[in-house]
């Protein structure tokens, strides 16, 4: 999903002088104005084009010859980037030509999925979309999960990349995402849960014609539909603009002219690409869609096609939790929300995220455009670290298109059978309740059941069943205090023990049984103050904020005890900035999953803009522990 205006459709852009006929060269520049006025027939030129307006400055892609033309006019133009078409062929690999780097080819995909599903026949099963794309090649995708030959009515999640084809950062992604499930299947108790509770669908490249095309060392968004009469350079539908919801509503970003790179098509769904992928989403029941593309770092959610309207208010808190949970997976996400924010005031029609959303009546699929990188063509070792932050946040997408518990805390009473002091004692018979959140941004799910036991041989449980009834997408939730887990500590426990529990949810849902287990530990004769196998005291002490000599960035440390730690422990460190009247500035929040945390901010706001000298306020909180530490910026 991009438009002739976005910051990363420059590359895009470079294919007017990918020919192997001597052409004139392309430059990437800044065009400078005082007033608007001064450049706004450029917005209609064949010869400048526009990346983004930053309100001082055009960033563009523009003809050589052209440059003095502008210059005559007043214009200041500054050259960042010269002759495009040779420095795009020189990002090629010249020794082993036809190989992306870091990128794989199409030909990369086709052996990544034989060799996945040879080695792993019993999670992964590939095939092919239909129809064929307009050059008769096919649309591959892969399943995985434990029953990858049959629906197994378990919640489905869509991955997709290369939607537009020179967006390579998408095709990466889908390898590493795939890589990950099957090397981790049976070894990690986590990946393994998602693929034995999940029916997980990747299409690593939706346009496939031109994404080979792009071997002969050009850079091309569009298919490859060949309009007769039209450059070969300026052939294709932008597939991202080819989706029947509000297909054409207007023009903006979504051109009837097909020598533009964001042309829409003759019609909704002209392009068999487009209508690959609609057959086979309608064919499914996915609930989470995570489309990526690139670059500038930002999601882009619904709706798209008008600024004016707004999604109802369930859902916007679903999209917006779905982006803060993807934020503090990557890290690196400047905005979300409809195009508009993202772009700073730019529409689209005929998109997958509004398409998704409102598709059905039936059900929703939350669809998120992930727009990722500094550039479209980034160094591998660039790239490679992109694709591997974005790892979790694709992690994240499986997990929350059906229920999925996370422990948050736990409360023991002792006021009844003990000595009324909030500690497990020895010889204590005790209540305890869980606090569970619901991950899930579908669905309620009924009837969810619990059941706890322990490792521990000085614990012996009384009542180890408790109910927690219907449970709502994106809630807290404790089984109720007229129904407590129970148990009773031996005169033979040490102070200073840990006792391992395990918290095992059951539930059904579509006729099918699932569980889940939650590992929690209380400590012998010291007050519960424990999340996820962490104390929160552990937390007092650890924790630091700190403005950097220079004045230019802030850095947050955060550390708990190693020994509190254990396998698979991961959890979102929430942190926010307020100014001194109370307004959240800017939102960092991260994934702890080690015994060290460190955020450097740079002091940007929610904006992109760097916040004033002044005093503010950083809110951490982890699990139910938070603090709120003074900040002074000089």
């Amino acid at each position: 999903m991009r438009r002739v205006q976005s910051f990363v459709i420059y590359v895009i852009i470079v294919l007017s002088v990918f020919s192997t006929v001597a052409e004139e060269a392309y430059h990437q520049g800044m065009i400078f104005y005082s007033h608007p006025s001064q450049v706004q027939e450029l917005f209609a030129s064949k010869d400048v084009f526009i990346i983004h307006d930053f309100k001082k400055y055009l960033s563009v892609i523009v003809k050589e010859s052209v440059v003095p033309l502008l210059e005559k006019r007043g214009l200041s133009v500054t050259i960042t980037r010269k002759n495009l078409s040779q420095s795009h062929r020189a990002s090629f690999n010249t020794k082993d030509r036809g190989r992306f780097g870091y990128y794989p080819t199409l030909s990369e995909v086709d052996t990544i999925l034989d060799g996945l599903t040879k080695r792993h026949p019993n999670i992964v099963k590939r095939g092919v979309l239909t129809p064929s794309t307009i050059q008769a090649r096919e649309i591959y995708y892969a399943k995985i999960s434990n029953s990858p030959s049959a629906d197994n009515k378990k919640p489905e999640a869509l991955i997709t990349g290369g939607q537009h084809a020179c967006e390579v950062i998408g095709p990466a992604c889908v390898r590493l995402d795939m890589y990950h499930l099957c090397q981790n299947y049976g070894k990690d108790p986590e990946i393994t849960w998602l693929v034995d509770n999940r029916q997980i669908y990747f299409v690593p490249v939706m346009n496939p014609d031109t994404y080979e095309y792009m071997q002969k060392g050009e850079s091309l968004r569009k298919n490859r539909r060949d309009h007769r009469g039209v450059s070969a350079r300026n052939d294709g539908v932008d597939l991202n603009r080819n989706y029947p919801y509000k297909w054409g509503y207007d023009n903006v970003n979504s051109s009837p002219d097909s020598s533009k790179m964001n042309y829409r098509g003759y019609y909704p769904v002209s392009e068999p690409e487009t209508k690959a992928m609609v057959d086979f989403i309608n064919n499914h029941k996915f609930r989470t869609w995570q489309n990526h593309h690139s670059a500038n770092d930002v999601l882009v959610i619904p709706f798209g096609y008008n600024y004016r309207v707004r999604l109802p208010r369930a859902d916007s808190v679903k999209y917006y939790t779905m982006c803060e949970e993807q934020q503090a997976c990557y890290g690196r996400f400047k905005k979300w929300g409809p195009s508009y924010i993202s772009y700073n005031g730019w529409s689209l029609n005929g998109g997958t995220e509004d398409w998704g959303w409102s598709d059905s009546s039936a059900y929703r699929l939350y669809c998120v455009i992930t727009e990722l990188g500094a550039s479209m063509w980034e160094s591998d070792r660039n790239a490679k670290v992109t694709a591997e932050k974005m790892l979790e946040a694709d992690m994240y997408m499986i997990k929350c298109a059906g229920f999925y518990p996370v422990l948050k805390g736990i409360t023991l009473k002792d006021d009844v059978l003990g000595n009324n002091d909030g500690k497990l004692n020895p010889g204590e018979t005790v209540t305890l309740s869980a606090t569970i959140e619901n991950k899930s941004v579908v669905d309620t799910t009924p009837d969810v059941k619990g059941v706890l036991s322990s490792s521990y041989s000085h614990i012996e449980m009384k009542d180890s069943n408790a109910n927690y009834g219907d449970v709502q997408w994106l809630t807290a939730f404790k089984n109720p205090t007229t129904d407590q887990f129970e148990f009773k500590c031996s005169n033979q426990a040490n102070e200073g023990d840990w006792a391992k529990f395990d918290l095992k949810l059951k539930w059904t849902m579509h006729s099918v049984s699932f569980e889940k287990s939650l590992a929690c530990s209380l400590q012998v004769g010291r007050l519960v103050g424990l999340i996820k196998n962490y104390r929160l005291q552990d937390l007092h002490g650890g924790l630091s904020i700190v403005q950097s000599p220079d004045r230019q960035s802030v850095r947050i440390k955060l550390r708990i005890s190693k020994e509190n730690l254990v396998s698979g422990f991961s959890e979102k460190l929430k942190v926010g900035v307020f100014n001194a009247a109370g307004r959240e500035v800017a939102r960092l929040d991260r994934m702890v999953r080690n015994t060290s945390t460190v955020i450097d901010w740079t002091m940007v706001d929610k904006r992109g803009y760097k916040i004033p000298q002044g005093l503010y306020f950083v809110r951490v909180s982890l699990g139910s522990f938070s603090a709120v530490e003074r900040l002074i910026m000089l």
